[in-house]
């Protein structure tokens, strides 16, 4: 599951703001509020695939630097117009909820 996350992360910030996997932010807010998730182990798979890279949107080398990028990302008007017409959300959650809680989870 943490696997998963950092790379369905690592997809989002290197497309930005022309990332189309809208699922992806679901997918996310589930897999980080399951209980046995464990950030130590996400931040092992950051390190591999974010931090440092020049596959990224913007450069970053700590949580602090990819809730920038997701604050860019994920607030930007054709973003977010495009996630609200998503055909592809499949849980029973709130655009502004998921959008924000992925945000405060890397600020």
């Amino acid at each position: 599951k943490e696997q998963v996350f950092g790379e369905k992360l690592a997809s989002l910030l290197k497309w930005g703001v022309a990332s189309t996997r809208f699922k992806d932010i679901h997918d996310l807010y589930y897999l980080g509020h399951r209980p046995d998730f464990d950030r130590q182990r996400l931040e092992e798979y950051l390190g591999k695939w974010v931090y440092g890279s020049s596959a990224t949107w913007l450069p970053m080398t700590d949580g602090s630097g990819i809730g920038e990028a997701l604050v860019a990302i994920l607030n930007d008007g054709i973003y977010r117009r495009g996630f609200a017409s998503s055909k592809d959300k499949w849980l029973d959650v709130d655009d502004d909820e998921a959008i924000g809680w992925l945000i405060g989870y890397f600020s």
